[in-house]
């Protein structure tokens, strides 16, 4: 019974890290700028890997998207974008490997069964690893890519600010790689209940 507590637990936590790369992927708020004192910086600029925003003192706000998918971008917006795509379809496999390998599901009752299910369920953890990784190189290169620009003497009116991605970076990713934890030791658990060790 605990090992089907921990599944549902794992589970749980796998579908909020993957709904929480889908928020940071569609998420406009990658980079913005600081606030300042003249006219122009009262203008709020935020850009994501979709779109540019700009949030006037009015409290109307104009968002573009780029006229390009990936041919034509800066690299660092093709790197993220290739490397969020990467994790959230890694992350939806493992998903789906994970639900199969779990005791509560009854697609392989046999003996040959249980061990395709462990097999499985390590499988689709490994998966959700890969893809909890991949969100963090994506956002860790994105932020990279900021502070160079922020210190680049040859930009002065570039200066922008890390916004709340880091925060949610930081806390997916982490629950990407509790999750894959989890199913890693459900699945350890499971040989050692069902005699395979």
């Amino acid at each position: 019974m605990a090992t089907t507590g921990l599944q549902l637990l794992g589970f749980i936590l796998v579908c909020l890290a993957w709904a929480g790369m889908i928020v940071t992927c569609a998420s406009p708020e990658w980079r913005k700028n600081s606030q300042g004192q003249t006219v122009l910086d009262n203008i709020g600029r935020y850009d994501g890997l979709w779109k540019q925003c700009q949030q006037f003192s009015t409290g109307q706000t104009k968002c573009e998207s780029y006229d390009a998918f990936f041919i034509g971008l800066p690299e660092v917006l093709v790197t993220c974008r290739a490397l969020i795509i990467c994790a959230i379809a890694l992350g939806f496999i493992g998903i789906l490997l994970v639900t199969l390998g779990m005791k509560c599901v009854t697609v392989g009752r046999t003996e040959v069964g249980s061990r395709n299910k462990a097999r499985s369920t390590l499988v689709g953890g490994l998966l959700l690893g890969i893809s909890a990784a991949c969100t963090g190189a994506s956002v860790s290169y994105y932020a990279h890519q900021i502070v160079q620009e922020y210190f680049n003497p040859a930009l002065p009116f570039k200066k922008t600010t890390l916004p709340a991605i880091r925060i949610r970076q930081r806390t997916f990713r982490r629950l990407g790689h509790f999750s894959h934890r989890c199913a890693r030791q459900c699945c350890n658990l499971c040989r050692k209940f069902d005699g395979f060790e």
